[in-house]
This record gives structure tokens, C-alpha cells and sequence, in this order.
């Protein structure tokens, strides 16, 4: 029920139902009927009434229907990026899958055959003290290593005492951390020194 203002004979206002078209005076108790003027505005008031609650009504639904296809395309979102990580992580198990299993199988062969992976490149070991390059080797476990002083240093300026000079496995000079070698390999490291007196 909505009430608008409007006055009485008496002075005071009026209280209008609108909805049942009638108006009661709080002051002196009566109720009054509409004239033609008072009806024009209390059906104008009724009318913007009805006007603002449709308006309402209208904004409700379109703020409904927006929070449902908000929800819809959050939904779907979350859809396509489920199927989009699922197809990358199908992607990269095909790619991945085959060679993890073809350097295990390689790996294995090698374990089988009873050979070591080299864990550092022969590169990386030129000019380092020979110590630390047994320590390397004993490590990956090859068992053969022979030591070869080369008494070459005068001032030690150029070389420092114990730096290697060179390294072999079993002949072969130049090798890679991913090189295998039988576990009974001989390792040959040449390494500088002072001359003994």
C-alpha cells in the first residue's frame, strides 16, 4: 500500500490510499471522496508508482540474467581451460613420455653393460687441481685411474703445481658429461709440477 499527501477541507493532509482509491483525514477523522483534480493526480501518482516498480523490476531481471551469463561464462571458461591444460599435459606426456623411456632404456643398457656415465666434460677439468679431478672420477666410480707427473714448471707462473695438463679414458681425450665408458676404463690424468731435486 502506498500513501501520497494531499490536503483536506479542514487544512490538514490527507492520506491517500491509492491502491483503494481512498483517502482518509488523520485530523478530523472523516473520510473524503476524490474530486476530479485530486483523482488526475492520485492516478498520476499511481501510475509513476507502477512505472518505478517495473522499472525495478526490469533492472532486477537484467542484473539476474547478467549474473547468470556471468556465471555461465565463468563456467565455460573454466571448461576450456581445464580441456586446454588437459590437451598440453596429454601433448607434453606424448613428447616427454618417449624419450624418458628411450634414455632409460639407453641407460639401462648401459648399467647392463656394466659401463659409467662421465659427469663432467673433459673440458671442464683442463687447469684444475688433479686432486679434485681423482675426487671426480672416484666418485662416478671408475677404478683405473693412473697419475702422470710432468715435471714441466720453473716458475709455476703460467701453470700452478698439481693443475691437469690432460685426461684420458681409455685413449680418448675429448669426451662429454654424457659419454659412457666401461666401469674398468683406464683414466690417465697428466698434471704439472716442479722438477724433484
Amino acid at each position: 500500500m502506498k500513501f501520497i499527501k494531499l490536503s483536506c477541507k479542514c487544512g490538514a493532509q490527507l492520506e491517500v490510499d491509492i491502491d483503494n482509491m481512498q483517502a482518509y483525514c488523520p485530523y478530523c477523522g472523516r473520510k473524503l471522496l476524490f474530486d476530479i483534480d485530486q483523482m488526475e493526480v492520485v492516478l498520476a501518482e499511481k501510475e509513476k508508482t507502477k512505472r518505478a516498480q517495473e522499472k525495478t523490476k526490469r533492472a532486477q531481471m537484467e542484473y539476474e540474467y547478467k549474473d547468470k551469463k556471468d556465471q555461465r561464462d565463468n563456467v565455460i571458461s573454466d571448461r576450456n581451460f581445464k580441456k586446454g591444460a588437459v590437451f598440453y599435459l596429454i601433448i607434453l606426456i606424448l613428447i616427454i613420455g618417449p624419450i624418458s623411456y628411450l634414455e632409460y632404456k639407453e641407460n639401462y643398457e648401459h648399467q647392463v653393460n656394466n659401463e659409467i656415465q662421465v659427469s663432467i666434460s673433459s673440458e671442464e677439468l683442463n687447469d684444475r687441481n688433479y686432486i679434485d679431478v681423482v675426487k671426480i672420477f672416484e666418485s662416478a666410480e671408475f677404478k683405473n685411474i693412473e697419475l702422470i707427473k710432468n715435471d714441466d714448471l720453473v716458475f709455476g707462473i703460467l701453470s700452478k703445481d698439481g693443475s691437469v695438463e690432460s685426461i684420458t679414458i681409455n685413449g680418448h681425450s675429448e669426451f662429454t658429461e654424457e659419454d659412457w665408458f666401461p666401469a674398468d676404463a683406464t683414466v690417465t690424468i697428466t698434471y704439472h709440477t716442479f722438477p724433484e731435486e
